[in-house]
């Protein structure tokens, strides 16, 4: 099992033994090691109830309907008790004490000059994404 998905690593192990009491980051999760199971909703859950605070989804990698799915899950199994409400809210306050933590900058459009010039720089390649398998991992 992936320690994404791992009560016993991320909680029993990374909070408790080591008493690490930051954000805890998932690795992208529509890369194979969990990709295939993500449409189910037991994964989802699964990963939340290990103790990850952000989940990483990758948009190489899946769309944004996946993501949507996995939020419905996270929904479903806060209403059904397979999500606990102290659950979300301990990750919710580690989250916000984290951003509290960080300097906020205003956030402004740049100029189409500024775009260009940095264009010039490191050019953007077209890309087309692979295709999504039904668990949004793409196919190699």
């Amino acid at each position: 099992m992936p320690a994404t998905m791992s009560r016993i690593i991320l909680n029993d192990i990374l909070r408790q033994e080591l008493g690490f009491r930051g954000v805890i980051v998932t690795d992208d999760l529509g890369m194979r090691a969990i990709s295939a199971k993500l449409k189910e909703p037991e994964t989802t859950i699964r990963i939340v109830n290990a103790g990850a605070d952000l989940l990483c989804m990758c948009a190489y990698w899946a769309d944004t309907s996946l993501i949507l799915e996995m939020v419905a899950h996270m929904s479903d199994g806060l209403k059904n008790g397979t999500i606990k409400e102290q659950t979300l809210r301990q990750s919710f306050e580690r989250i916000a004490a984290l951003l509290s933590d960080v300097p906020n900058h205003k956030v402004e459009r740049l100029s189409a000059e500024t775009f260009a010039k940095h264009a010039a720089l490191a050019p953007l390649r077209p890309r087309t994404p692979p295709a999504a398998s039904a668990g949004g991992a793409a196919k190699a």
